[in-house]
């Protein structure tokens, strides 16, 4: 397997995420560089692609060229980006060689995916949960414990529904402000960072 980045930056506005802070505007790798790499990899028998952008098809004209060179050199590839992404492109990218996603979840509860900005409904990862699973495909989801609002019994019912979607990997993040996002300003006027 090997990985690939095929832009940086988000526009999105997570407020738990750094990506905004440093590269606010997703800005494509050239489709030449990234043909080089696919190049190199298909010489030495990668078969496999992870493609690790912070939200792929977020600049739906680049993703397209990178899955049709993709599909030219028939490499298969699994890919991280939004749960909304995914749905609206499943069935094209699966037919163009997509094995598996790598999702963030975040949470289950809506008024905390607002509070967040994550923009997600919060049954839209059980859908995808559902293709993915149906399609037996490679699922990973991203999952963050420790929201203020949460409590102890609200986190065990969480990670139940997290069980219950069936995915191949769960990555379980505690709440960490990170430098410069929204959350750390948050966390530290109202509780403090010493």
């Amino acid at each position: 397997v090997g990985i690939l980045f095929t832009a940086r930056g988000c526009s999105f506005q997570c407020t738990f995420c750094q990506t905004t802070a440093f590269a606010p505007r997703p800005k494509a790798i050239p489709l030449e560089a990234l043909e080089r790499v696919v190049r190199f990899y298909v010489e030495h028998g990668v078969q496999y692609v992870l493609i690790l952008d912070e939200n792929f098809g977020n600049l739906p004209r680049e993703a397209e060229n990178v899955i049709d060179m993709l599909a030219r050199h028939r490499v298969r590839w699994l890919v991280q980006s939004r749960v909304d992404l995914f749905l609206r492109n499943f069935d094209r990218w699966v037919e163009l060689g997509m094995e598996g996603a790598l999702f963030g979840i975040e949470s289950f509860h809506q008024d905390v995916l607002k509070q967040i900005r994550k923009n997600e409904k919060e049954g839209a990862s059980h859908e995808l949960a559902r293709r993915l699973n149906r399609a037996g495909l490679y699922a990973h989801g991203y999952y963050i414990i420790g929201f203020p609002s949460e409590t102890e019994e609200s986190i065990r019912e969480d990670l139940r529904t997290l069980a219950s979607l069936e995915l191949d990997v769960t990555q379980l993040t505690i709440v960490t402000p990170l430098p410069r996002t929204q959350l750390w300003n948050e966390v530290e006027s109202n509780y403090g960072i010493p």
